[in-house]
């Protein structure tokens, strides 16, 4: 809320002013690519260690064919 004038209109405009350069100069700032990096070894196995249990979690629950 901008309240240097006694004027409402003037306020308003002033307000728009400052609010649309705001909003350029968010946009003229360059955003970071995030940096890929290597997974680690526990991490990788734990999930194929979660993907195993799930899985038989799975087998368990089917019926048997035969």
């Amino acid at each position: 809320m901008v309240q240097e004038h006694r004027n409402q209109l003037l306020n308003r405009q002033l307000a728009l002013i400052k609010f649309s350069s705001i909003i350029k100069n968010a946009l003229n700032k360059p955003f970071k690519l995030r940096k890929s990096t290597q997974l680690t070894k526990s991490s990788k196995k734990k999930r194929v260690e979660f993907k195993k249990k799930r899985g038989e979690l799975k087998k368990s629950r089917q019926k048997e064919k035969k």
